[in-house]
């Protein structure tokens, strides 16, 4: 078992942690947003939706592999999303008999609006042993492992309270304008250039990097490519530098 801090709490934090601590890991999420009261309700309502979640009133199709990982380690969840009126899309059923594999019973996508798998989630999270929920916090920097005198990992995080946090793992997933090259450059480790232009736009599935405490020169990082573009009017778009557009 590992000790794991999840740094934010969108689609990419959230499912992280649900799984990692569905594996044995103990997990730790650190997000910005206040403690919200989540009790019996309608989960559809959007007056219920976080403050920090982006994209909460777009909708939101995830497809055959997540549809199939959701089935295989959280069916509470998939239960939760059609009891909220998800909707659940069988492409194979669209195929004719001769175009028909064994295999196509995974072509099924399922489609919501972001605040309610948001939500499904956050229930899920709050009956699973394991996970502990820092509210209002905000991760700042990485705690060092050192070698031989020179850091060669990630030990933990430093919160903007000034408490350390230690973990044998740090998942980063708190976004576009993630503070990720900042947290390594803090380390002593190389900058990884950003372009120039312009940040990457939003994406659907949240853009998570990974700081891991393995061996080697420095930690490994990485990062999901944006998935699409969008602007909504949560906090990270109203976080795009001053000189860039947005839709």
């Amino acid at each position: 078992m590992a000790d794991i801090v999840v740094a934010g709490s969108g689609v990419a934090g959230q499912a992280s942690a649900l799984f990692l601590a569905r594996a044995g890991h103990h997990v730790t999420i650190v997000e910005p947003d206040p403690a919200q009261s989540i009790g019996p309700g309608d989960d559809t309502a959007m007056d219920g939706a976080r403050p920090g979640l982006p994209q909460r009133a777009q909708g939101h199709s995830f497809h055959g592999l997540a549809h199939r990982v959701l089935s295989q380690v959280a069916p509470d969840v998939l239960t939760a999303l059609r009891a909220a009126g998800a909707e659940e899309i069988d492409f194979s059923a669209r195929l004719s008999e001769e175009d028909r594999r064994p295999d196509d019973a995974g072509m099924v996508s399922i489609q919501m609006r972001r605040h309610v798998l948001d939500r499904a989630l956050t229930r899920a999270l709050t009956a699973e042993p394991g996970v502990v929920r820092r509210f209002g916090q905000r991760v700042t920097g990485l705690l060092p492992r050192r070698s031989a005198g020179h850091t060669t990992a990630c030990a933990g995080v430093r919160l903007a309270s000034g408490e350390r946090v230690e973990a044998d793992l740090v998942v980063d997933a708190s976004g576009r304008m993630s503070d990720l090259p900042r947290w390594l450059t803090g380390l002593g480790f190389p900058a990884r250039p950003r372009s120039p232009s312009r940040p990457a736009p939003c994406t659907t599935a949240g853009t998570s990097g990974i700081a891991t405490a393995g061996g080697g020169t420095r930690p490994r990082v990485s990062s999901a490519p944006p998935a699409t573009s969008a602007t909504c009017g949560s906090r990270c778009c109203r976080r795009t530098p001053a000189g860039s557009s947005s839709r």
